[in-house]
């Protein structure tokens, strides 16, 4: 919190509206209130009536609106910009006066199931950010109230918006600015050195402190210690109240500095991290009112961080379908299904894995191959493999015709597309286990076809 803005301006003053409204605290986040300073101490003359010329139409219909966007049945209210009572040139959007209005209007409407107020502050005056966060607290009381901070919303922003029921933010945002000081120039003994001797003619100690050139006593700067101590404590209370937080956890967001989204997350400040569509998606699953914190009823609880849903593991059917010509009686294939179960796979993560499965039990074959391959015309039959057209009469080992074994294994798959889901390489993979004898043959057909030697 800061001290009044000490501009020296012209008579020009006498046409800024509310100007009354400046002199108090202010509750901003310090680099937009040098910004503010800055580009207010450069208007004189007709430069500052040039300015208000312009904004004070923007200025005069914000004040008179006291309506609020309407998304499907939810009142969003924006409060954007340095937020003072009645708006400024700086942001009509930063009226608390007019958000107030806007809020008791949606509270009322029959219409509306619940609110949204949208944040983009970097704070303003403390008058009126009291009154402000007691209106949404009041409005818990009948309708779902939440808080959607858009990159920035700092101390007299935070102040009311930490009293929703819910308070989320874009991944950039800027949050936080929790703490209270005051500014204040002794400019007397400037004065002194330039000749210049200041007589405040007062009726009481404190009347008339701070004039400019007089000196600061003491006495004074401990009242305006208890001033500050004073709107801190107001702070303080709304801030624990609003976001359920312990002695410990208020006195580790309050040294006035700000945080990103991910750290104002992990210390409380929000909820979690956002889109406003997504967040504006998740208010309106809330159907029944809720006060949230204030008077102990839940809120349903809702997914706080933008992340896709967990997959739905495959059931035990969805597996044998999935891993086309798996054998669930086989003490492999069996293995790998139980090991998919285990690992809570979904149908088309199980199916990757299937293929390579195949893809390594097909490799260590060939390698097996390689070791054991016939010299100088000799044959030698492999563990567990027959050799094409060589299984004993009477067994069905999937053999086919191998006259010609490229014809009969693209015939074999097209005929096995339809039960394979048209997918071409589970029709293959589905022939590879039903007919391993015309896989060879037609490997073998392949090899020789293209001039490779080795057989499997």
């Amino acid at each position: 919190m800061h001290s009044p803005l000490n501009l020296r301006l012209d008579s020009n003053v006498a046409a800024i509206p509310h100007f009354s409204q400046y002199a108090g605290l202010w509750a901003i986040d310090e680099r937009h209130l040098q910004l503010m300073v800055a580009q207010a101490s450069r208007l004189h003359g007709p430069e500052l009536a040039a300015h208000l010329a312009l904004n004070q139409p923007k200025v005069e219909a914000a004040a008179t609106n006291y309506g609020y966007e309407v998304n499907g049945s939810i009142a969003v209210i924006r409060v954007a910009g340095p937020m003072t009572k009645h708006g400024s040139s700086f942001s009509p959007e930063g009226s608390t006066v007019r958000a107030r209005r806007a809020i008791r209007n949606a509270t009322t409407d029959p219409s509306i199931t619940a609110i949204m107020m949208h944040w983009e502050t970097p704070g303003g005056l403390v008058a009126g950010t009291s009154e402000l966060s007691n209106d949404i607290v009041a409005a818990k009381e009948s309708k779902p109230v939440w808080s959607y901070i858009e990159d920035l919303c700092c101390s007299a922003g935070y102040w009311p918006a930490s009293q929703a029921d819910r308070v989320l933010s874009n991944e950039s945002a800027d949050i936080g600015s929790i703490g209270v000081v005051m500014a204040v120039k002794d400019w007397s003994k400037a004065y002194e050195e330039a000749g210049v001797a200041v007589h405040v003619i007062r009726t009481g100690e404190h009347k008339g402190a701070g004039i400019e050139g007089a000196p600061i006593p003491d006495s004074q700067i401990a009242v305006w210690q208890d001033s500050v101590q004073q709107s801190f404590g107001m702070f303080e209370s709304a801030v624990r109240s609003g976001r359920s937080m312990s002695k410990s956890e208020f006195e580790a967001v309050s040294s006035g500095r700000t945080w990103s989204a991910k750290q104002a997350q992990e210390l409380k400040l929000i909820d979690g991290i956002q889109s406003f569509d997504r967040a504006m998606q998740m208010l309106a699953k809330v159907k029944r009112p809720s006060s949230g914190r204030a008077t102990g009823i839940s809120v349903p609880e809702v997914i706080m961080s933008e992340e896709q849903p967990k997959p739905v593991a495959a059931t035990f059917k969805e597996l044998v379908a999935a891993c086309p010509g798996i054998e669930a009686n086989e003490a492999g294939d069996a293995m790998f299904l139980a090991d998919c179960q285990k690992r809570e796979l979904t149908a088309s993560q199980a199916t990757a894995e299937w293929c390579k499965t195949l893809k390594d039990r097909t490799a260590a074959a060939r390698e097996d191959a390689k070791k054991a391959q016939p010299v100088a015309g000799l044959v030698v039959k492999l563990s567990g493999l027959q050799p094409v057209n060589d299984a004993p009469k009477g067994a069905d080992s999937g053999a086919a015709d191998t006259s010609d074994p490229i014809a009969a294994w693209d015939e074999a798959v097209e005929a096995a597309l339809p039960k394979n889901g048209n997918s071409r390489d589970k029709a293959r993979l589905a022939v590879a286990r039903a007919k391993p004898d015309l896989q060879r043959a037609y490997v073998n057909a392949k090899n020789a076809e293209a001039g490779r030697t080795g057989r499997i």
